[in-house]
């Protein structure tokens, strides 16, 4: 009976599977009504580099509210020190302060100028970064491409933080994702151009909401 039970669970988990989009300030039209319809969580861009706020940010995370699709957030690093990680956090929370978000609150690590720093200093500064996010009760995660968490994260912090994986492909050999950025040209009628298309598959909004953080 028992493993009846744990399969069934298994089963449940692996079917768990919803579109979603990220959005910058790099997306300037949005037919939200549309969008509404096409993807079930959207992951908005707050920043970049030590203070550098998304113009859209603000914009777009109240369209999410207005149109009742869960929402996440992102910072994007420029920072190679753990002091800038740092400061990078705070200026993150300046903008998560007050919101609430169904999704993880990520840092986005992709600079070749970091990653020149070595393995043991960039998970440093995502240790700093998350640790500070969470000790104000927000649920954080890693962003980054495949080769990258492959050759410049520690297993350290790839165990202990969820990872949102960015691999452009129709299938990915990476294990341990919870969220896949699968293409940066995809297509929806709510968003005109390319865009950016991700599978979640984790219930995040149950989770998160359950656990009273990122706003809740």
């Amino acid at each position: 009976m028992k493993v009846i039970i744990f399969l069934a669970i298994a089963l449940v988990v692996s079917c768990y599977k919803v579109k979603g989009i990220d959005l910058s300030a790099w997306d300037e039209t949005v037919y939200w009504e549309k969008l509404k319809n096409e993807v079930g969580f959207v992951i908005l861009r707050a920043g970049t580099g030590y203070k550098n706020f998304d113009k859209v940010f603000e914009k777009y995370y109240k369209k999410c509210k207005e149109h009742n699709i869960p929402v996440g957030a992102y910072w994007y690093s420029y920072a190679n020190t753990v002091k800038g990680a740092l400061v990078e956090a705070n200026s993150f929370l300046k903008v998560l302060t007050g919101k609430k978000f169904e999704y993880p609150v990520y840092y986005d690590i992709e600079e070749k100028s970091i990653f020149n720093t070595g393995k043991q200093n960039v998970s440093n500064m995502l240790k700093k970064f998350c640790s500070h996010l969470e000790s104000h009760k927000y649920y954080c995660g890693i962003y980054s491409s495949k080769s990258h968490l492959e050759n410049y994260f520690t297993n350290e912090v790839l165990n202990r933080y969820d990872i949102w994986l960015a691999h452009y492909a129709s299938s990915t050999s990476y294990k341990g994702h919870k969220i896949w950025q699968y293409c940066e040209n995809g297509k929806l009628s709510g968003k005109p151009g390319d865009c950016d298309l991700n599978w979640s598959y984790y219930d995040y909004p149950k989770l998160i909401k359950s656990r009273h953080l990122n706003g809740f």
